[in-house]
């Protein structure tokens, strides 16, 4: 089968949530091997920021999920961060599973400025600040060697409403309304880091001509992220050596690793 992706601009939202996305030949085709300076970096970030100005404006809420504009909850956690990283330097992409609970002062700035993907953008410095699972994460492909821009993004891009349980057609609607459009501009090189094990399992099966790389949750996963990150910023070391094997092998391969206090870490 082969998939068409010629899209209208803002067409991809009212893309039927049941796409078959099985072969991905030809849509990962359309990516480039990897950047080769600014014009293609600012290139990406426009197409996000398109991406991202539909999402706020026109997105709609699974059974799920939250969203409601005059209290300041949307949908976000979408950035492609370019400040302060090596624009030449290998990237990657974030995936989370979908956004947590907003604090009240993020509530605040969104229904001052707006509820709009620029305020989302405006925030983002506070976030990347304040937030231990940016801080975590991003400190973590430094020292793995992912030095280049990183697209942060989440499988649902509207935070849960209390006490439920992400569906798996709500998963399948955001994916392919978001996730698969995010992408198309993405090197091909740059590989696809689930944060957590649902996020990594999801990954792994519906991009399959991709490298998927698992790691615990930096700030929910019971001390597993700390095993394989600890405070002392050190990767344990067998996790170190198999990550630098898969990114300098580029193998679409899926590898979740498997992080204890007791036993260390170990890819599966």
């Amino acid at each position: 089968m082969t998939v068409e992706l010629k899209l209208a601009p803002g067409e991809f939202l009212d893309r039927d949530a049941d796409t078959d996305f099985s072969d991905l030949g030809d849509y990962l085709a359309q990516g480039k091997a990897e950047p080769s300076g600014e014009a293609e970096i600012d290139a990406i970030a426009e197409h996000i920021r398109r991406i991202g100005d539909e999402m706020v404006l026109n997105y709609k809420p699974g059974a799920e999920t939250l969203q409601d504009k005059e209290q300041g909850i949307i949908p976000r956690c979408l950035i492609f961060e370019t400040e302060n990283r090596d624009p030449r330097g290998k990237g990657c992409v974030m995936v989370g599973l979908n956004p947590g609970t907003s604090w009240p002062a993020e509530r605040a700035f969104y229904r001052e400025k707006g509820c709009s993907y620029g305020a989302v953008r405006d925030y983002w410095p506070i976030l990347r600040k304040e937030r231990p699972y940016y801080c975590r994460l991003t400190d973590f492909l430094d020292r793995v060697g992912l030095t280049g821009p990183i697209l942060w993004t989440e499988l649902v891009k509207c935070e849960s409403k209390p006490d439920t349980v992400l569906s798996v057609q709500t998963i399948r609607g955001d994916i392919n309304r978001y996730l698969f459009e995010e992408l198309k501009k993405i090197p091909r090189d740059w590989p696809l880091i689930g944060v957590g094990r649902q996020a990594y399992e999801i990954l792994a099966y519906r991009f399959s001509e991709q490298q998927v790389i698992g790691i615990p949750h930096p700030t929910s996963s019971r001390g597993q992220f700390a095993s394989l990150f600890p405070r002392t910023k050190i990767i344990d070391p067998a996790a170190k050596a198999k990550l630098d094997e898969l990114l300098k092998s580029k193998e679409r391969v899926a590898v979740w690793f498997s992080c204890s206090a007791n036993k260390g870490c170990h890819a599966e």
